[in-house]
């Protein structure tokens, strides 16, 4: 019974091995064409990304190309941009120089002719000055004039009045000496011993004339005559001496 068994399992698996290797190789020969497939896919991908690949070469240098030139004309563009702006620069401060050139002759123009301005205003203030100071010096010269001519008359005045005195005192002299009461002498006589110190300040006075200022000139004039005023008390007490 098992040997049967057996042989009947061998049997099924027998038959079950020859049913299913047709499947498989199916399967298999599926698997192949997928393969093959899928190898030419790959192939066309392969040739597709290495022509995709060298039209981004191609446009890589053709970009590189185009920078480069870009490059060039740039740097051109900036050689030119730089020459240019040198040149203007150039220009500019040729401009400028000669600006600078023309202010300064402007300017040494304008010095000279404020120098010119200058000195003549200096002439002219000089000229001025000068002229003022004659003037000042002539009414200077006047007004002392005009000082000393006061100072003249009042002397003039003072040693008229002085000599009338003088006459006075000589006439009182002789009296005296024609007078024979001995007591009305020695009275004459004393009175006149104050006569000489007072001659003698009148004519001090009358010289320190020339010294006195203008404004002083009232007050001297005023003590010459006080003075005067006393020689003649003092002749007039000696004359009434005598009578």
């Amino acid at each position: 019974m098992h040997a049967t068994h057996f042989t009947a399992l061998a049997l099924c698996s027998g038959l079950l091995a020859c049913n299913s290797s047709k499947p498989l190789e199916r399967a298999e020969e599926t698997q192949a064409e997928h393969a093959q497939t899928a190898a030419e896919k790959q192939a066309e991908l392969q040739a597709k990304q290495q022509e995709q690949d060298q039209k981004l070469t191609r446009e890589f240098a053709d970009q590189d190309q185009d920078l480069q030139k870009q490059e060039i004309k740039t740097q051109d563009e900036m050689e030119n941009t730089a020459e240019r702006a040198a040149n203007k620069l150039d220009s500019e401060q040729a401009n400028l120089d000669e600006e600078r050139m023309k202010v300064g002759t402007e300017q040494a123009m304008k010095r000279e002719d404020l120098t010119d301005e200058q000195r003549q205003q200096q002439a002219q203030l000089d000229k001025r000055t000068s002229e003022q100071r004659e003037e000042d010096t002539q009414r200077v010269q006047k007004a002392e004039a005009k000082v000393q001519e006061r100072r003249n008359e009042i002397a003039k005045d003072t040693r008229e009045e002085l000599t009338d005195l003088d006459q006075r005192t000589v006439n009182v002299r002789n009296k005296i000496a024609d007078t024979s009461d001995a007591q009305t002498r020695d009275k004459a006589n004393q009175e006149l011993a104050a006569v000489p110190s007072q001659r003698a300040a009148i004519a001090r006075d009358i010289e320190a004339l020339d010294t006195i200022k203008a404004e002083n000139l009232g007050r001297a004039k005023s003590q010459l005559k006080e003075r005067l005023s006393h020689l003649d008390d003092t002749l007039h007490r000696a004359e009434s001496d005598l009578r």
